[in-house]
């Protein structure tokens, strides 16, 4: 297994505001990482500091064995970036294509045709969308290692972010680039996701292979006795009751004898996707205060 970066014990603070406490992950060399949590749970703030633009308190950041960071190695882009305000977007490529010397002048000219986006406007002119698309033509054509996108997609109306997805899938998925997606539609991309990492409050929740994740996260509909049982065994996030009816949502692992034993006692077992599994983390730490 190849680690493209590495954290160790890495602690962010801005005065006395703890933005991120303690963290380790290793990420793997042409992956794609799915980044959840919610708004100010520290996702931004861990994608600059692999990306060499704000610097740890406490920890270390290495790069395939090496604490010295290769800027055109990693590319950042989020939705809106203020430094672009006054540059015309053509400008803005034409920039890039000098940090980055991989720069893909061809898929540059095919996404511009594809998104219909006009490059001789003003970044700080457009509209939110034409600033999104800028953002991620910049990181696609970048040809970096390592591409760190922070919500890429905001303002993409469904049509554009289908063609963001279609090149994504065709080019990117190969084994080569290493992807980090930051995003609130977690239904709608959590399926190119190979691993997750999932954020709360500076801390990291869970960080594994999204197979690995899907095996564990369950809500099962029980009654009453039913429920008791799987509370005594299993790790439950949030529980819920309507009438008679128990709903558990269950972050743990079971045997398929388990299964069939709930199955039989008349309880209604389903997977839960990553949102709803991460609205169930956060509402279970919420509880534990």
């Amino acid at each position: 297994m190849s680690y493209i970066v590495k954290l160790e014990g890495i602690t962010k603070k801005y005065e006395e505001t703890v933005a991120l406490n303690n963290i380790h992950i290793d990420i793997e060399k042409g992956k794609v990482y799915g980044l959840v949590g919610r708004n100010g749970a520290g996702k931004t703030t861990l994608l600059k500091l692999i990306a060499g633009m704000i610097k740890a308190t406490n920890g270390q950041i290495t790069y395939n064995g090496d604490t010295l960071l290769k800027s055109n190695d990693i590319c950042f882009v989020r939705d809106y970036n203020h430094y672009f305000a006054n540059q015309k977007i053509k400008n803005l490529f034409f920039v890039g294509s000098k940090i980055y010397p991989n720069w893909d002048f061809d898929l540059e000219k095919e996404l511009v045709e594809l998104f219909e986006l006009t490059t001789n406007k003003l970044y700080s002119k457009g509209s939110k969308g034409m600033q999104t698309m800028t953002s991620i033509i910049i990181a696609l054509c970048s040809n970096a290692k390592v591409l760190l996108m922070d919500e890429p997609y905001g303002g993409l109306d469904p049509i554009n972010r289908e063609v963001f997805y279609g090149v994504l899938r065709e080019r990117f998925f190969d084994g080569e680039k290493t992807i980090v997606l930051s995003s609130h539609l977690i239904n709608e991309i959590e399926g190119y996701f190979e691993k997750a990492i999932m954020i709360h409050k500076g801390s990291i929740l869970i960080d594994e292979a999204i197979e690995t994740i899907y095996e564990k996260s369950y809500t099962i509909i029980c009654d009453e006795k039913v429920a008791e049982q799987i509370k005594r065994k299993k790790k439950v996030l949030k529980e819920e009751t309507v009438f008679a009816q128990k709903t558990l949502y269950i972050y743990d692992s079971f045997t398929e004898q388990e299964k069939s034993n709930y199955l039989l006692a008349g309880a209604e077992i389903k997977g839960m996707d990553l949102q709803k599994l991460l609205v169930a983390q956060c509402s279970s730490l919420e509880v534990q205060k």
